[in-house]
């Protein structure tokens, strides 16, 4: 029977023997249990602490970096490579290395492979060769060691960072943390990206992780302003900290300085490793021209237009730097094409011949659900119907309304929760104004505020602009330079409430990264403005106030809290101004004839629809043209106009409110809810992607279109009636009864899917109640009414 050697690599045995045969041979004259060696080892690098596992490395690698000591104090770095591996100047470096980051440090590097040993002072790096090695040598050796200078420890640093990945791993990792740590904040802290708990999992993080995995060298992470691209490089840098072959480094390019200037700053702060711009350059070559370990460098908030940073870019992904570095850049949608195109946009640019682009998009279904379970872990969940909210899909917001589901049941037993509604109301203003209220801030939101005005009444901006100002809060240089001064637009930016970017139409202008807190602003601006025309001219008001409820982001809740503000005054609105809005339905269209064209903003840019006599054509961005195939019957579905005046109606009647009249006070939200409630089409912003325009519902016989039960609540209608039904106990049976007299099938689905939600909700008698009436009323006559 022939044997077969099994173990091909070094054992946790082969390391102890080997030890044990090295300090017989160099200490000699001391007792075999008076020298202790240490296989797992820390010294500090400025903030961080690097971690050494030198069993680990023996078994791996075949060398091992070890700490022997006598009488509790270290005596030697052990550099032990297996039997037959060449020693080299780069083991020695990196031993001394070692002894002069650990405190206190040993005055002895030894370096073998079994065949061939090598000793060095710590001190000087020069070779330890006395007489012989003996007790009286080794303590002159100690006392010469006190006089290690801290040029030895910056010296001692360059070499671990340059050579050793398992130090400049985790130094970097150290960095990276401390980093994310100062743009940490808690759920209120707006300005701040990150939120201890609350990482969402994107797919585009996926995307990204598989481009680095594939060997690709420069990554662009594109996406809106606020769609969560920081949120996604941190995310990336949670899942290469566990993986050992990626070292991982974040920087802001946007904060200052180009992008070798804030690595070089990242490592002086935390590692006080002093290195200038092209010192860090150079490190960086050196680091990625390495085998074992690939470093990872994310760039967030990339500028487009900031030369500097381009030329970083474009040096970082050259063949300058070898295949151990990966860049992966955040950088706005906007201005993405600016990056990777070149020559007015009639060729690729360097960077755009070498990128793999991910697009970072408003939340997935899926990614919606990851959010929604999280929060539920905080006690705060989601009716039924948010999962359809297109302003749910935007963490920002998500961030924002769970920060005021947090305040208010702070100090609330854990048994309990708090639902959120499906969809932003007024209560984003009103929150808002609990959290942001100081008057400095509040001055220069009313100027941000009356500047956003001045731009959705240009009628010259271009369609892309106008289209972009209706999902994000964007300005125009020049329309800010009116309102607000240099210094005041300074501090805006220093402290985050603003953050420079070019716009959709290539202009250059500000995305306010506070839109809650303009949202208020704006409401407040519009208020005064419309009791004062809705006492000249209700008509002209309601149309006026339904035009910019059309323009902005949130237009519909902004402009439903302005005319709620504006009824409470003493001399507020008056009743024809809700009569003006009433008297606005929407109004079903034709589909579109021949000629007719119309704009859509999509991710890669603007698209313009034409329609021809085969049917609608698709022009994109580059000039691409592409057919729309539409299947027979199906057409463009059912469209209609004008939609905004009872839009506002429906927010406003989430609360209850009363008017001035002719004939005295007037309790009006009652009324509103059944004059809106019957609308024949479905009330909803048609905003976000188009999962978000996608919802179940029928075709009753009366040629409308209501929702599905099981969609939940989606219309802002229904969401007042849900709402009244839970407040209003004397004045829900009189308002049912009339209701059903109207004998409207949309206004009964909308009260049975209120109805249905308040049995799941309410409890005790309120819960009862609702599910009766739905028993006894509500479902046995919209039975009747289908089966005519």
């Amino acid at each position: 029977m022939t044997s077969k050697k099994l173990t091909t690599s070094p054992t946790e045995s082969d390391l102890e023997s080997a030890i044990d045969g090295v300090i017989m041979r160099v200490f000699h004259w001391l007792p075999r249990d008076a020298v202790h060696h240490q296989t797992k080892f820390s010294f500090k690098v400025g903030r961080g602490t690097v971690h050494i596992d030198g069993t680990k490395g023996y078994v791996t690698e075949g060398r091992a970096d070890i700490i022997l000591s006598h009488m509790g104090r270290p005596l030697a770095v052990l550099e032990l490579k297996r039997n037959g591996v060449q020693l080299t100047d780069d083991d020695a470096s990196q031993g001394l290395s070692y002894a002069r980051m650990l405190v206190p440090s040993p005055p002895l590097v030894i370096l073998t492979n079994g065949d061939d040993t090598r000793l060095f002072e710590t001190h000087t790096g020069t070779t330890w060769n006395p007489s012989g090695y003996t007790e009286e040598a080794l303590a002159q050796l100690v006392r010469n060691a006190a006089q290690v200078a801290k040029a030895d420890l910056r010296q001692a640093v360059d070499t671990l960072m340059g050579t050793n990945a398992r130090v400049w791993r985790q130094a970097l990792k150290q960095v990276t943390s401390d980093a994310f740590e100062e743009l940490r904040g808690d759920w209120d802290s707006s300005l701040r990206p990150f939120v201890p708990d609350f990482l969402i999992p994107r797919h585009a993080t996926v995307q990204t992780l598989k481009q680095i995995v594939a060997g690709e060298r420069l990554v662009l992470v594109e996406g809106a302003p606020m769609a969560g691209k920081s949120n996604v490089l941190r995310e990336l840098a949670t899942h290469l900290f566990e993986n050992e072959r990626f070292g991982v480094l974040y920087v802001e390019a946007g904060v200052g300085r180009d992008i070798f200037g804030r690595i070089a700053d990242a490592l002086a702060d935390a590692l006080d490793w002093p290195v200038a711009p092209g010192e860090a350059r150079d490190w960086l070559i050196r680091v990625s021209k390495a085998a074992s370990t690939k470093l990872v460098l994310l760039v967030d908030s990339f500028l487009a237009d900031s030369e500097g940073s381009r030329k970083d870019i474009e040096d970082l992904s050259s063949p300058r730097f070898g295949g151990g570095l990966a860049v992966v850049a955040a950088l706005d949608d906007s201005v993405a094409d600016m990056v990777v195109l070149s020559g007015g946009g009639r060729g690729q640019s360097a960077i755009g011949r070498r990128a793999s682009r991910v697009r970072v998009d408003p939340l997935s279904g899926r990614e919606f659900e990851a959010a929604a379970s999280i929060l539920a872990n905080k006690r705060v969940s989601f009716m039924r119907g948010a999962q359809m909210t297109p302003e749910y899909r935007q963490p920002w917001v998500l961030r924002s309304v769970a920060a005021a589901a947090l305040q208010e049941i702070e100090g609330v037993e854990v048994r309990y929760g708090l639902a959120l509604p499906p969809f932003q109301g007024m209560d984003l203003i009103r929150h808002a104004r609990s959290r942001f209220n100081d008057p400095g801030q509040r001055r220069l939101f009313t100027c941000l505020a009356n500047a956003v005005l001045a731009e959705i009444n240009d009628e010259t901006r271009r369609p892309e602009l106008v289209l972009q100002s209706v999902a994000l809060f964007v300005i125009r240089d020049a329309t800010v330079a009116k309102y607000i001064g240099d210094d005041d637009r300074a501090k805006l930016i220093s402290s985050g409430l603003i953050k420079p970017a070019v716009l959709a139409d290539k202009s250059t202008g500000l995305v306010v990264q506070l839109p809650e807190m303009l949202a208020s602003e704006l409401a407040r601006l519009l208020e005064d403005e419309l009791i004062r025309k809705a006492r000249a001219a209700p008509d002209d008001a309601a149309h006026w106030l339904s035009k910019i409820a059309s323009s902005l982001p949130f237009g519909d809740v902004i402009t439903a809290r302005s005319a709620f503000d504006a009824a409470q005054q003493a001399q507020g609105l008056n009743s024809q101004f809700i009569e003006a809005l009433l008297d606005s339905p929407p109004i079903s269209q034709p589909p579109p004839a021949p000629g007719s064209k119309f704009s859509l903003m999509m991710p890669g840019g603007l698209v313009t629809i034409t329609m021809t006599s085969k049917g609608p054509v698709a022009t994109a961005a580059d000039g691409q043209q592409h057919k729309i195939e539409i299947t027979e019957g199906d057409g463009f579905g059912s469209l209609y106009d004008n939609i905004y005046p009872w839009l506002i109606l429906s927010h406003l009647t989430e609360l209850p409110f009363i008017l001035e009249s002719s004939s005295g006070k007037v309790r009006v939200d009652m009324h509103i809810l059944l004059e809106v409630g019957s609308a024949p089409m479905v009330l909803r912003k048609m905003d976000g992607t188009s999962e978000m325009q996608m919802f179940p519902a029928y075709d009753g016989p009366d040629s409308s279109t209501y929702i599905a039960c099981e969609a939940g609540i989606i219309e802002p209608i229904t969401f007042s009636i849900f709402q009244m039904f839970l407040r209003e106990e004397d004045e829900v049976d009189d308002w049912i009864e009339a209701a059903i007299a109207q004998q409207s099938l949309p206004l009964l689905h909308r009260i049975h899917i209120a109805l249905n939600q308040a049995t799941q909700m309410a409890q005790g008698h309120v819960g009862m109640r609702a599910k009766q009436i739905l028993a006894d009323k509500i479902g046995p006559e919209l039975q009747r009414m289908l089966q005519k």
